[in-house]
């Protein structure tokens, strides 16, 4: 019987070089082989069952915000879900009551509302309406900056005030002051 050391010493290189090869050519395979075992449904940004991933979870919510022991802002949901970590809290169907230094409360509704808590601003998005003692103020969309207690429109506004009908193109409130201003392309009916 004869023995190949040459062989033998080639089938033991291969063994060595084999995962050195590997390792080596990771970046080159390292993302089609992460693809190839992510779940379809978190590739999406979906959790299991095909729903949003998040942090956390809450059902029937009441968050309220107070300054010198005045509550200021009042947002009641149904559902609220975090996203992006902990900086982005989403709510469904907010209901929001904002007070600011008036004592005319104003309330928000909209399908959904975003909270950007390291900047301060809430985003109401679907069908929003915003409701004070004297004024009614429909758009797709507005933020609320809760540090300047002002409430924007960059989308088209419908404002019912007095006895006028107020359509634009943007809108600003101000709840400290009480002024609000309708902007581009304003229309404004009297009856």
């Amino acid at each position: 019987m004869k023995i190949d050391f040459q062989k033998i010493t080639h089938s033991r290189n291969l063994l060595w070089q084999l995962p050195l090869l590997v390792v080596v050519l990771s970046p080159i395979w390292w993302g089609a082989a992460a693809d190839f075992l992510t779940i379809e449904a978190i590739k999406h940004g979906q959790g299991p069952g095909g729903h949003p991933q998040s942090s956390f979870t809450m059902q029937q919510v009441k968050i309220s915000q107070a300054e010198n022991g005045k509550e200021e802002i009042r947002l009641d949901a149904p559902r609220l879900y975090s996203k992006s970590g902990q900086d982005v809290l989403v709510f469904e169907e907010p209901v929001t009551r904002l007070v600011g230094n008036s004592e005319k409360p104003v309330t928000i509704k909209g399908g959904s509302a975003v909270y950007e808590t390291n900047k301060q601003i809430i985003t109401l998005l679907d069908d929003v309406e915003l409701n004070s003692p004297d004024t009614q103020v429909n758009t797709s969309a507005l933020r609320y900056m809760v540090k300047y207690k002002k409430v924007k429109s960059a989308a088209s506004v419908e404002v019912n005030t007095n006895g006028m009908r107020i359509i634009g193109t943007s809108f600003f409130y101000d709840l400290v002051s009480g002024d609000f201003r309708v902007g581009k392309r304003v229309v404004c009916n009297l009856w």
